[in-house]
């Protein structure tokens, strides 16, 4: 959800793994579940007994409906180029797993070598730290806690403008074009220090 917005993608993937609960499937349900990990999801959804099948069913259809469901942001593609022509190497950190991370990689050519898949909240600050990560760009507060616990700063993407949720994100920013002209200006500064 910081690059592409699969939120269509998971509703109606979540639509098919559970017809009977529609009416539960609805906008408000998608904001209050927006960055949890698909455990979490599936556990609102499913009695404890079904959530291992309504993993298998979802992990069965996502990767069907994913692809055509998604779009990349506006100047998502850009800033990664950005972000490599400036001489640093974008990687990707996510909760999706890694199979459903790849083929979205693959069908909207991310220009990326290094994607983690499978990882929640501060279960990414280790890779952030093995990669040698300076900086982190999410769109979750776990996010920001990542990069805390990975010893970096961080950028939050809020895209709504009437939504201002408590951060400890040392930037805040509305977009990824915003991002990549923030990051020109950024990329400078931490060189000439």
């Amino acid at each position: 959800m910081t690059l592409l917005d699969t939120d269509r993608a998971l509703l109606e993937t979540l639509r098919n793994v559970f017809p009977a609960a529609q009416h539960l499937l609805s906008e408000p349900f998608l904001v209050s579940i927006s960055g949890l990990p698909l455990s979490e999801i599936l556990e609102k959804l499913a009695k404890s007994d079904e959530v291992g099948e309504a993993r298998e069913k979802f992990m069965t259809i996502y990767p069907t409906l994913a692809p055509a469901a998604s779009r990349l942001f506006p100047g998502a593609l850009e800033s990664l180029n950005l972000v490599a022509d400036l001489g640093f190497e974008p990687i990707i950190v996510s909760a999706k797993t890694s199979t459903n991370l790849d083929l979205l990689i693959e069908h909207f050519q991310l220009p990326v070598r290094h994607k983690f898949g499978g990882l929640h909240g501060v279960a990414k600050a280790h890779t952030l730290s093995q990669n040698n990560s300076i900086l982190y760009v999410g769109d979750q507060e776990s996010d920001v806690l990542a990069a805390h616990a990975a010893g970096i700063p961080a950028v939050r993407i809020i895209r709504n403008a009437h939504f201002h949720p408590p951060t400890q994100a040392e930037w805040v920013l509305k977009d990824m074009l915003e991002f990549a002209r923030w990051f020109k200006v950024w990329s400078q500064n931490i060189r000439t220090e």
